[in-house]
């Protein structure tokens, strides 16, 4: 990607602004983490694609992700739990 320095600093702020991350600073540097978990962001991002474009409103496949890269086991035993676990409250 060729994005400006601003664009990369406006997308940084509106997430900031929208509760994704949160900003602090580190030796006079500034330093953007997540708010939410990786499995908890997923489950969202899950949930209302399924819940919009597939029309499902229950327990959702999380087997497709068991064998991810991106997610260490304890992510993916993290992420059935959000969609599928007793105490859904995405």
């Amino acid at each position: 990607m060729d994005w400006s320095f601003s664009t990369t600093r406006t997308t940084l702020s509106r997430m900031c602004d929208k509760a994704l991350l949160k900003q602090s600073s580190k030796y006079g540097v500034r330093v953007f983490s997540p708010c939410e978990s990786k499995a908890r962001t997923l489950s969202g991002v899950m949930r209302e694609f399924f819940a919009t474009v597939l029309e499902i409103d229950g327990p959702l496949p999380t087997a497709a992700f068991h064998d991810s890269k991106v997610l260490t086991e304890e992510e993916w035993l993290e992420l059935d739990d959000f969609l599928n676990g007793s105490d859904n409250d995405d």
